[in-house]
């Protein structure tokens, strides 16, 4: 139970004032969608009131997003391959660029894939894209900024379409840059697989990368769209992929879900 979220790219276009979302700085009020004029709470006036970090890399470092004082943190190069690997030219993924050393795992396609580890540790403290753990059900959409849309279902204020302009013009919460360490689940999994099989292949010891990602916190958004706290009706938020991203299931989306609680701190 609870909104659901979806990657879609569709065309339509949304009117701006059913989701205009400003804030007076006096009365500390604020247009929410579909709820009309609503008093912030002192965490909502903190989070619209954060400064803007739009993650360019500036001299090699990048701002981020901290309470503390200004905080730059510099960037390793990013070793984007150049052209296409030859495993991939007949897949639907012979549009990517990637990097030559990155070990898959799953054979050509789809591209399931770690660093060498090696690689991992030389890079430093963040992970260059190029090498960065990469886990794959099915082909990579083809996504631009322009046509794609984030659909919402199950809030407040009725069923929305954010455009990524409007998702990035303030109306959500503030843009921010905050460095991220994501890990597989499997991790290690070959060790595991040699003591007692499993299910999972055979992830090594580099499953694991440290990013910096820049966009709108999920607690914010879901704030505006007026889920402010876990209810009877928002238990959870469910996430789901853009249609006929996969070869099977009911629309060929992938999708998961995490607990509320988790999704507004």
């Amino acid at each position: 139970f609870g909104p659901k979220l979806s990657r879609q790219s569709i065309g339509a276009s949304i009117d701006p004032l059913a989701l205009a979302a400003k804030m007076d700085a006096v009365s500390r009020w604020m247009i929410k969608p579909g709820s009309g004029w609503t008093k912030l709470s002192s965490r909502e006036v903190a989070a619209f009131s954060e400064a803007v970090r739009d993650g360019k890399i500036v001299n090699g470092k990048i701002h981020l997003s901290t309470g503390m004082a200004d905080t730059y943190l510099e960037m390793p190069p990013r070793q984007d391959a150049e052209v296409v690997d030859e495993c991939d030219a007949d897949t639907p993924d012979a549009w990517i660029k990637r990097h030559k050393d990155m070990v898959r795992l799953t054979g050509r396609h789809p591209f399931n894939s770690e660093p060498p580890l090696k690689s991992l540790q030389q890079a430093g403290w963040i992970t260059p894209p190029s090498l960065h753990v990469v886990r794959n059900h099915g082909a990579v959409p083809k996504l631009d900024w322009e046509t794609h849309k984030l659909q919402v279902s199950g809030v407040p204020g009725g069923d929305v379409e954010i455009s990524m302009d409007d998702l990035v013009s303030g109306r959500y919460g503030p843009v921010v840059s905050l460095p991220v360490t994501f890990i597989c689940a499997g991790n290690r999994r070959k060790e595991q697989n040699m003591t007692k099989k499993t299910i999972g292949f055979n992830w090594g010891c580099a499953a694991v990368g440290n990013s910096v990602w820049t966009g709108v916190r999920l607690c914010n958004v879901l704030a505006a769209l007026g889920v402010t706290k876990v209810s009877k009706q928002h238990r959870h938020v469910h996430f789901a992929g853009p249609e006929g991203e996969l070869p099977a299931g009911k629309n060929g989306e992938y999708g998961t879900s995490i607990d509320m609680g988790w999704a507004l701190d």
